[in-house]
């Protein structure tokens, strides 16, 4: 066996792990305000969800292929799996 996908369904972690990545940017630009934090933090999570949309399904489902031969790994497209 060379190559294995691995399908991931996990709801919470998907979001919260967008939620991490933008909280983390927000903090890096120093933008403290909570309202402000808020406001952007909702568009921003709008736009990157719709961006990742191309790897991750329904907002939680996606499939890492793992080549062993290679020691490579890759999130595979949704059209992939």
């Amino acid at each position: 066996m060379d190559k294995i996908k691995i399908y991931i369904k996990d709801p919470d972690g998907v979001s919260n792990a967008i939620k991490d990545a933008i909280e983390g940017e927000l903090d890096k630009q120093q933008i403290y305000d909570e309202e402000e934090r808020r406001c952007l933090s909702d568009i921003r999570k709008e736009r990157l969800s719709e961006k990742l949309s191309k790897w991750i399904d329904c907002g939680e489902n996606l499939t890492i292929e793992f080549d062993l031969e290679a020691a490579t790994a890759k999130v595979l497209l949704r059209n992939e799996h």
